[in-house]
């Protein structure tokens, strides 16, 4: 149980923590103080804003009991039932939460009958697991498998985690007038990582001791030359130190994925110094990546290979996407489903990120845990887009639905109801055989009526694999149907991986690069899928989030005749 208080807090955290501490007390089999915090969460969030100290009594809910744990969560103590829940259930009891398709019910269960961990329910003889109460063997196997990619997952740390922290780290020495780079893997943007590595220039003044006590590192002379090293935010920390001529050829050769692990070569003979740039009046140096790393290849005779495709320059087709040029989001959520944030509020997020349009695509009908929305809800949910977007200048609000593949591959979209955008996406049973899983795919893509198929794979990194699909076919009749390909920017997903996203690109198909955002605040993930498009080599054209609202209604018009056929 993490409730991690290193950045400010938001209203979300609370509900969070509440929810949390109501999971706890539902594995202890404490159902009424269970309820009594779920029921908080809800009135917290219906609240709609973070409280102050002073609001804590005017929530609706929320007694005497639930003040103070919310003024201690809003101070950054940490409440005492949280070391209640605790001393009280073991930490791999927690981590079976993390698994698909454990609740508290069946984490209890499986806890009750000595399974204390994903591990522990990994090695579970299935024989023993048919013995619990409610477990059939269609779950049994379900639960096995999870539990199985659960601790076989690669060993590493989100780059949605990684990439905030080394730029706080980056923060605090540049106050000290000292500037880092990032390198290896972090560099190339890759969605796991093993630790951050930094590269920082040392002057002749020497490297400043009160930042190495202020992160807890330590300081050693190794292969690679002066380095810290140690942790921040529990993820690995590495800050190797160069002189300035060596800038670039540092960053050249520990950006390559054969590179990084390896000593610095000697510079070459007549290899010239690093270009002096104007950053800042704090930058001592004058340095800039892309200069230096620029001359690095020049002086080699080599083209410019941006990071992100050092490990697959094959897929250089000319200048790769980036967040410049983007237009709008076409995969978003409201509270109308499971979003944490409002149309109206989701509306405004996007208008002050000066997008040109947002497709609303709350859940459809079939997806009852997400609240998901029927015909009916659809239609209400079409006049309030319709009120609300006189107030929106010149912001186009799309009125669509995420709608649910179901297992046999009918989508879950009403018939007669039209929609100005589509995402469709899988849900549940993730683990059918590769042939009924493409099957699937196909039958929802045959029907006319889809956009983008959305996070393809069904991938949560480190907690669920890809289900396996003959993806030659599914790309060949995405291109006969006219659907995208979605790259889904939650650092969780990250879904297309980016080789199956270059073999999209290859068949011919755009990529439409959505942050599936639950709240206002995840609009801003946009940024790791377009590192991931990057990754694929995807340029602007190739991304539909980069086209005009006139080019996007031009493409789906384009293939209204082949959606007739179907």
């Amino acid at each position: 149980m993490k409730q991690g208080r290193e950045r400010d807090l938001k209203l979300k955290d609370l509900v969070r923590a509440l929810r949390t501490y109501a999971d706890g007390f539902a594995l202890l089999g404490d159902e009424g103080r269970a309820m009594g915090y779920r029921r908080a969460a809800a009135s917290l969030e219906r609240w709609g804003r973070l409280p102050g100290a002073e609001d804590l009594g005017e929530i609706p809910g929320i007694g005497p009991t639930l003040a103070q744990v919310l003024f201690h969560l809003l101070e950054g103590r940490e409440p005492a039932v949280e070391g209640e829940l605790r001393q009280k259930i073991p930490p791999g009891v927690w981590e079976l939460l993390e698994l698909p398709g454990v609740g508290p019910g069946t984490a209890r269960t499986l806890w009750t009958h000595g399974i204390e961990s994903p591990r522990q329910l990994a090695e579970a003889p299935l024989e023993k697991l048919l013995t619990f109460p409610g477990l059939g063997e269609k779950k049994a196997r379900a639960l096995k498998e999870a539990a199985l990619a659960y601790v076989e997952r690669p060993p590493g740390f989100l780059l949605g985690r990684a990439w905030p922290a080394a730029e706080a780290i980056k923060g605090l020495f540049q106050k000290k007038g000292i500037l880092l780079w990032e390198a290896g893997a972090l560099r190339r943007r890759e969605p796991l990582l093993e630790g951050m590595l930094l590269v920082g220039v040392r002057g002749e003044e020497g490297l400043p001791q009160e930042g190495l006590a202020e992160l807890s590192l330590r300081e050693e002379e190794s292969p690679f030359g002066l380095r810290w090293k140690g942790a921040f935010r529990e993820i690995p920390l590495e800050v190797r130190w160069v002189r300035r001529e060596s800038f670039g050829w540092a960053l050249y050769h520990w950006t390559d994925p054969e590179g990084e692990g390896k000593p610095l070569p000697p510079l070459p003979e007549g290899f010239p110094p690093p270009p002096r740039v104007l950053l800042s009046e704090e930058d001592p140096f004058g340095l800039a990546p892309l200069p230096a790393e620029e001359a690095v290849f020049a002086f080699l005779k080599k083209p410019w290979i941006p990071p992100e495709l050092r490990p697959f320059p094959e897929r250089l087709r000319g200048s790769l996407v980036t967040l410049s040029s983007w237009q709008g989001e076409l995969h978003a959520h409201t509270t109308e489903s499971d979003g944490t944030d409002s149309l109206e509020a989701m509306a405004m997020g996007a208008k002050e990120r000066g997008y040109r349009y947002l497709a609303i695509t709350d859940h459809s009908a079939h997806l009852k845990v997400a609240r998901g929305l029927d015909e009916t809800r659809l239609l209400r949910q079409r006049e309030a887009i319709g009120e609300l977007q006189g107030t929106l200048g010149d912001l186009v609000l799309l009125h669509g639905t995420e709608a649910d593949i179901l297992p046999d591959g009918t989508l879950d979209v009403p018939p007669s109801l039209s929609l100005d955008w589509v995402v469709a996406s899988i849900h549940s049973q993730f683990h059918l055989p590769p042939s009924e899983n493409t099957a699937r795919i196909l039958r929802a893509l045959s029907t006319g009526k889809v956009d983008v198929l959305g996070h393809p794979t069904g991938r949560l990194l480190g907690r669920r694999p890809s289900y396996e699909a003959d993806w030659e076919k599914i790309f060949q009749k995405a291109r006969e149907m006219g659907v995208a390909m979605e790259i889904n920017a939650n650092p969780m997903r990250l879904d297309l991986p980016a080789s199956l996203a270059f073999r999209a690109l290859q068949e011919g198909l755009p990529l439409a690069v959505n942050t599936d955002a639950h709240s206002v605040e995840d609009l801003d993930l946009r940024i790791f899928g377009v590192w991931q498009a990057r990754r694929a080599g995807a340029r602007p054209e190739d991304v539909v989030n980069t086209w005009s609202l006139e080019a996007i209604r031009e493409w789906r018009g384009q293939r209204c005749p082949r959606r007739n056929k179907a």
